[in-house]
């Protein structure tokens, strides 16, 4: 039906009668074929000529009120606004080819190999989220207290780090957590000490703050101590350093700590890959050492997936309660769903168990070091592809547990260490 305004309705149409209504409205407007000042009929003349409720012309007027398209003026009625026309930004269509090696194996390191069938723990654990309700306001911006609780058992258990749930503060990964502790404890300028080689997203992270940087050279124990000068923070990977694999033997971990204590200087523990040790026990964490000089950063990148965005920062109860003020003016902390999966599964002991046959070498293609001594004791043949000596235990140990049983000397087959290309770091 045609009116006196350049509106028509269509029944047949999917969209509501007042928003076709509205639009056609607004590209009168738009057009030039109503113009600004031009009186509008009332709701009840507008919906006898439509031959509507005078509903549908209400919703469709106070719409076009609401933003700012007509104005009502007291005893003389609606009129069109000013309104200028604006072209609209023409928007360009960028076309996304497939990618054509999406479906091969990449050496690149920083991607674990994920199995494509889900593991039951995960799924136990996102059906037992699925049951319970969201909560009614705004999570406590440290983590969950419960999931704080869990981790602070974690680290203790498999890191030898003594803490509770007060120095627990839940992230979206390490770079995450390195971010938010140089924003709220560093200033611009302020020099931090880097291994060199090292882990690049730390610089990048560094370089944003706009620090200064010093590069500390490595060499196959890691970090050198005595090569330290001036600095307010250090970044060290003790458990695997990054890219070169060394790890900081137990008098050199002490020595960093004394040096921190006598310069005043923050140690950002990066506790990078220490859940795969294929030969002994992983050292204990530097934390463990100092928890008022050490900042500790754990992922669950390596274990379960990086996609999951998620990790924890320990730290002395002081930190973690500025952290935590921070994060409750920014708003940046993970979300409950995720955070309440990670409770069901350390609870269930699935993100605590390393998954030596999907996050090891097999991405590439190698057996993984567990696989390697057992293949290798009923055929030579399969070892194929290792590169280096080692005498695997058959599972890989975590600090705090009782360690497995290491085969004989005898037994000593070709397989991959620990230090690797096949080891992963990107976007932790």
């Amino acid at each position: 039906m045609q009116t006196s305004l350049p509106l028509t309705i269509d029944r047949d149409a999917g969209l509501p009668l007042h928003l076709q209504l509205a639009e056609q409205f607004r590209a009168a407007v738009l057009d030039g074929r109503l113009q600004a000042g031009h009186r509008l009929p009332s709701t009840r003349d507008l919906a006898r000529e439509l031959g509507v409720s005078r509903s549908v012309t209400q919703a469709a007027y106070d719409q076009l009120h609401a933003e700012g398209w007509i104005e009502g003026r007291t005893g003389a009625g609606t009129f069109v606004t000013d309104v200028v026309p604006l072209q609209p930004a023409v928007r360009r269509r960028t076309q996304h080819r497939p990618d054509a090696d999406a479906k091969l194996l990449t050496l690149r390191p920083g991607i674990p190999y994920i199995s494509p069938t889900p593991d039951p723990g995960w799924r136990r654990a996102w059906r037992e989220v699925s049951t319970q309700s969201p909560p009614g306001g705004y999570d406590d911006a440290a983590g969950l207290p419960a999931l704080r609780a869990a981790l602070a058992d974690h680290v203790a258990r498999v890191r030898g780090i003594a803490c509770g749930p007060e120095n627990v503060l839940v992230t979206n990964g390490t770079v995450h957590g390195l971010r938010l502790l140089l924003t709220v404890t560093r200033q611009p300028g302020d020099r931090i000490a880097i291994e060199d080689p090292g882990y690049l997203n730390a610089v990048v992270a560094a370089r944003d703050h706009r620090l200064e940087i010093v590069d500390v050279p490595v060499d196959e124990d890691g970090l050198r101590v005595d090569a330290l000068t001036d600095a307010s923070a250090v970044y060290v990977t003790p458990s695997h350093q990054y890219p070169l694999g060394g790890r900081l033997p137990v008098a050199r971990r002490n020595e960093l700590v004394r040096w921190a204590r006598r310069t005043g200087s923050l140690l950002i523990e990066d506790d990078y890959d220490s859940e795969f040790r294929y030969d002994v026990a992983p050292l204990p964490a530097l934390a463990q050492l100092d928890l008022e000089r050490v900042v500790h950063l754990g992922t669950l990148s390596k274990t379960l997936s990086p996609a999951l965005r998620l990790g924890w920062l320990v730290a002395s109860e002081a930190m973690v309660d500025r952290l935590a003020t921070f994060r409750e003016n920014s708003g940046d902390w993970p979300g409950w769903p995720m955070q309440a999966a990670m409770l069901a599964m350390l609870r269930d002991g699935t993100s605590t168990r390393p998954s030596a046959a999907d996050a090891g070498c097999t991405r590439t293609g190698v057996p993984t070091p567990a696989r390697c001594c057992r293949r290798t004791a009923r055929s030579s043949a399969r070892t194929q592809g290792c590169t280096s000596r080692c005498s695997c235990p058959t599972t890989p140990t975590t600090y705090g547990s009782r360690p497995r049983p290491v085969r004989p000397a005898s037994w000593s087959r070709r397989c991959p260490s620990t230090a690797g290309a096949c080891r992963d770091r990107q976007g932790s």
